[in-house]
């Protein structure tokens, strides 16, 4: 692992693989880091090229500062880390989930001359829709806030989970999500795990919300200035899913995987299916 300072915040970089980094690999918002992608198909996609993964500002081990969470300024972080790297003149894939799909796209639009194609993993075109609690989180007293920021990114854990499961009655549903919340209120009272503490801090002390409550989403001729070769894999049972025929409709080059039985969390539950996916769709593309 390495630091490297782009625009005077401190990001965590990890390279793998041989050669020069053509993967760039983003990861989602919040509870999420670049350990979703090192411990799952990071390291498979190392093996064919090389691969750059970056904790976003705020994020894992990168600096927290407590501005400077626009879309606009995800999209410059991501420039910043490239030419950091020395990636200034080498066209990348970038390969992107959830919210990182968004990053990517808007990278892809605003400089389409420096990525090569796009790998989008259940990719948000939006904010997600827990922005709006979080914003009302805030206004609370610290103690009070922290104990509902678990209690919210919890319940969003286990909805996204029950998304690749089965309709089930409500009742169950309902022990579900309040068996999560209560395994995480536990582990706070035992250890505050980096990822919880990660997230609290960017809810009550920098602008995320704020930022993230002021964008829209990103517009038809924002995508349709994406002119790359696309792959875009959703979990069966994903929401997000809504967007395939926009996206299919502005994007000449897309091509649409489905994992079977999944939600949002495909990443993290199917790796190999999605491995599989991308290392197939990769050896059809130019070199």
């Amino acid at each position: 692992m390495a630091d490297i300072v782009a625009r005077g915040v401190r990001f965590n970089v990890v390279r793998l693989g041989e050669g020069v980094p053509r993967l760039v690999l983003i990861h989602g918002l919040v509870m999420d880091s670049h350990a979703s992608f090192y411990l799952s198909i990071a390291p498979a996609l190392a093996r064919h090229a090389g691969v750059l993964l970056y904790d976003l500002r705020g994020h894992g081990r990168s600096e927290q500062p407590p501005t400077g969470y626009t879309m606009a300024d995800m999209v410059a972080d991501l420039w910043g880390v490239l030419d950091g790297s020395g990636l200034a003149a080498t066209p990348v894939v970038l390969v992107g989930n959830s919210y990182g799909g968004q990053i990517a796209m808007r990278a892809a639009s605003e400089r389409p001359e420096r990525v090569r194609a796009l790998v989008l993993i259940d990719p948000q075109s939006g904010i997600p829709d827990f922005t709006k609690e979080l914003a009302d989180i805030l206004a609370v007293e610290p103690e009070e806030r922290d104990r509902r920021a678990y209690e919210l990114f919890a319940r969003w854990l286990a909805e996204h989970a029950a998304a690749r499961e089965p309709a089930a009655p409500d009742a169950q549903a309902e022990v579900r999500r309040s068996e999560t919340i209560d395994d995480v209120m536990r582990h706070r009272k035992q250890r505050r795990s980096p990822g919880v503490r990660t997230a609290v801090g960017l809810a009550g002390d920098t602008t995320l919300v704020a930022d993230l409550a002021r964008e829209t989403p990103i517009s038809d001729a924002e995508v349709a200035r994406i002119r790359c070769p696309v792959l875009a894999v959703y979990g069966e049972r994903s929401e997000l899913r809504q967007d395939e025929e926009r996206f299919r409709r502005l994007l000449p080059q897309l091509e649409v995987a489905v994992v079977p039985g999944m939600g949002h969390t495909v990443l993290l539950e199917a790796p190999n299916p999605l491995r599989d996916a991308i290392l197939a769709w990769l050896a059809r593309q130019p070199a």
